[in-house]
């Protein structure tokens, strides 16, 4: 029902449909419609975001000349207020703007709402490599293909038609990210901390195997611990010499 609706109209037939009419044997198919439709005005909505975004930085670099500062922090910024996000979120969004202006058959079915911004984020970042005349290249060769696929599917697409288009180009950026190792921490709820690994994959995979490994064989012989415990507590004990982590010196600071 809702499908054959414009997407700028889409919302208020939505909200002014008496779905409560519809006979029983619908089994709530008008909803289902709806639920499609409505997915469609948030993808429109979101492209014509990032459509704002750029064009917002194209008017700061025309009013922001050289040595005045740097135009794409300011639109960071105003934009991180504007939307009540972190600097680091901004700088992603602005980044994801200004790469999608890049691919314009893609940016259309982003507007249409056809594809989602998942996809569209797993498009940019694997064509980051690329030379600005092949994007054209790009733009024409997946944007075709990407309607239905989901995110991971049109992140490998991608990373395929790039290889074939610039195969020296996928291969530094690949170099590039591989040289980028780090570990970092992230509170969570309730006492609990997550610790991330970045490196080679099959460094991170060598060493998630061998927990993996040493967790099930001590589970199988009896330890009562899940796989989950047995592995973290293990970690932990490799790197600090502490069973468990007892006896960790930790400062817990209280602001009150």
């Amino acid at each position: 029902m809702f499908t054959e609706a414009a997407t700028e109209d889409l919302l208020r037939e939505v909200r002014s449909y008496d779905f409560g009419g519809d006979p029983v044997q619908e089994f709530g198919a008008n909803r289902i419609d709806a639920i499609v439709g409505l997915d469609r005005v948030i993808r429109a909505a979101q492209a014509e975001q990032l459509a704002q975004i750029a064009a917002l930085c194209d008017e700061r670099v025309e009013v922001m000349p050289a040595g005045r500062g740097d135009p794409t922090l300011s639109v960071i910024g105003e934009v991180g207020m504007a939307r009540n996000i972190s600097p680091s979120a901004a700088g992603t969004q602005v980044g994801l703007a200004l790469g999608l202006e890049r691919l314009p058959r893609v940016k259309e079915l982003f507007a249409a709402g056809r594809i989602s911004e998942q996809v569209v984020r797993a498009v940019v970042r694997e064509s980051v490599s690329l030379a600005t005349d092949d994007f054209v290249v790009l733009d024409g060769e997946i944007a075709p293909q990407l309607p239905g696929l989901t995110h991971v599917q049109a992140g490998q697409l991608t990373a395929r038609a790039v290889i074939r288009i610039d195969a020296d180009a996928a291969r530094e950026r690949a170099q590039l990210n591989r040289a980028d190792q780090r570990v970092s921490m992230f509170p969570d709820t309730d006492g609990v901390a997550i610790l991330q690994v970045r490196g080679p994959a099959e460094q991170i995979l060598a060493a998630h195997s061998a927990l993996d490994r040493h967790a099930r064989a001590l589970h199988a012989a009896g330890d009562d611990r899940t796989i989950g415990q047995i592995m973290t507590q293990t970690l932990d004990e490799r790197f600090t010499g502490l069973r468990y982590a007892e006896g960790t010196p930790v400062e817990v600071q209280l602001v009150m």
